[in-house]
């Protein structure tokens, strides 16, 4: 899809804002990778993002398109790398309110941060499926999406989601990881599996 293609207040979308700190988030993966990443997204693309205010809605194949070429650069581990750090970049900005507010109310448990996705998903995409986040096990968390174009049924693309659903863990304080569970295109939803260690397992 050209960069310039005309949105409907119908069609699937990406905030502006959150292209931009994906962008910006390449700097944090060394000089050298993000002239790398650049030049593997197309000059229309970038100037689309680089030009749109902060409000603006995209198209989701923009996003697709930076994190292919993040994955194609750097496989999985700097594609969930770079989605951390895109996200941290965003609790600066969209996210912060929403995050001070949980942090300073309650104690910031993976699963109570994981409850805030389907508040924060529809604030990032437009037309894009439903979240839900749901308390798997005592130490388990699953987040998913129903619903997903199928622009978004990419492996690239999910793997680095996999990336921002990992900070939950980082804002707990806890260790753990997250996985991509077995997904299926036709099937247009995605769940991951958040799993961390309990004190007990400490």
């Amino acid at each position: 899809m050209p960069a310039t293609t005309p949105l409907s207040p119908a069609d699937p979308a990406v905030r502006a804002s959150h292209l931009k700190e994906d962008l910006a988030a390449l700097a944090s993966l060394g000089q050298e990778f993000d002239a790398r990443v650049r030049a593997r997204i197309s000059p229309a693309t970038l100037r689309t993002i680089e030009d749109a205010t902060r409000v603006d809605w995209l198209p989701l194949e923009l996003n697709v398109e930076c994190a292919e070429a993040v994955f194609a650069e750097g496989g999985e581990a700097r594609s969930r790398a770079w989605a951390r750090a895109s996200f941290y970049l965003s609790l600066n900005a969209f996210f912060k309110p929403l995050m001070e507010s949980v942090l300073r109310l309650f104690e910031p448990t993976p699963h109570r941060i994981y409850g805030l996705m389907p508040r924060g998903w529809p604030a990032v995409y437009r037309n894009c499926g439903v979240v839900s986040a749901t308390e798997h096990a005592e130490a388990e968390s699953r987040i998913t999406v129903r619903g997903l174009p199928l622009s978004l049924m990419n492996d690239a693309y999910l793997r680095a989601v996999a990336g921002t659903f990992e900070c939950a863990l980082e804002l707990a304080k806890v260790r753990g990881g997250v996985a991509v569970l077995p997904w299926h295109a036709d099937e247009r939803s995605a769940t991951w599996a958040a799993t961390w260690r309990t004190e007990r397992d400490a």
